[in-house]
């Protein structure tokens, strides 16, 4: 049982999460574009409208580079759409900062630099965005190709059941723990495992629902060695991500671009144990055929 989920898991990491990381990827790629050419068309517009008594366009470069890294980006991005003013104030310092260093600066640059950051303000809404969209469909692209892979009886029935049926369940497993945590203060310590036995049960009903044989009985599905079951099949495939996860960041050695190629990764993780309840019990239901 226990070995025919790993199994699938470590399997589908070719049939699922590589085509996801590819769809990924080029959602990425789409923004990144949008952004960096926006960012682009900035910095050749200044380049055209500033020049040096003793200098180079290189040494624009340069002093973008020493003046920008001294910006605290802490908060850039809710100050990017927070305040309109926000990029506009930047461009202003940044030109302020070159007329100190002996720049010329043609009339009117800052007026259209405006509308330059504008650009950027809306190309960077616009590549976030796409990027959240792009990470949920990566994420029901996932969960479909495992449905397929896995041979999971599915359809809008079924979908409907599931989401009725693990919304019910998982606000009564909810109400459960809340109630006895304010009745026994001592059960605050064990909270967080309860929560997660909770979890696995529910999600056995749920699976037990969706997937069962007309023949298959409920205890055959949910009982304690199938939870014990379903809990180290969490703990394996957990440590299989952070073990990948890992060796991608020793390999690629740059944390954004390490975590931006292991959030499909993750996705798919996700997505698989989502589902690892009703593997559980399409295997159930494999051996007795």
């Amino acid at each position: 049982m226990i070995r025919y989920e790993i199994k699938n898991y470590l399997k589908n990491l070719i049939f699922v999460f590589l085509p996801a990381l590819v769809f990924y990827g080029i959602i990425v790629f789409i923004a990144f574009m949008l952004i960096s050419n926006s960012i682009l068309q900035m910095g050749n517009f200044l380049s055209s409208n500033i020049t040096f008594e003793e200098g180079s366009e290189k040494e624009l470069t340069q002093m973008a580079v020493d003046y920008f890294k001294t910006i605290d980006y802490s908060k850039f991005f809710i100050n990017l759409f927070s305040d309109i003013h926000y990029l506009p104030n930047l461009l202003k310092g940044f030109l302020d900062y070159l007329k100190a260093n002996s720049a010329t600066i043609t009339e009117g640059t800052e007026a259209l630099g405006e509308e330059y950051c504008r650009n950027i303000q809306n190309m960077v809404l616009a590549g976030l965005i796409l990027y959240l969209v792009g990470v949920f469909l990566t994420s029901i692209l996932c969960s479909i190709l495992i449905a397929k892979r896995c041979k999971l009886k599915t359809g809008l029935k079924r979908t409907i059941i599931k989401i009725i049926l693990s919304s019910i369940v998982f606000a009564a497993v909810i109400s459960i723990t809340t109630i006895f945590i304010e009745k026994y203060e001592w059960m605050t310590l064990i909270s967080a495992p309860l929560l997660l036995l909770l979890n696995l049960l529910a999600s056995l009903i749920t699976a037990w629902a969706v997937q069962k044989s007309d023949k298959m009985k409920f205890k055959k599905v949910v009982n304690a060695k199938n939870i014990l079951a379903l809990l180290i099949i969490l703990v394996l495939i957990l440590a299989i991500y952070f073990g990948i996860h890992y060796g991608i960041s020793v390999l690629v050695k740059n944390a954004v671009i390490a975590s931006l190629i292991s959030i499909p990764l993750y996705l798919y993780t996700y997505a698989f144990y989502g589902v690892a309840g009703e593997i559980l019990v399409t295997d159930i239901r494999r051996k007795n055929v």
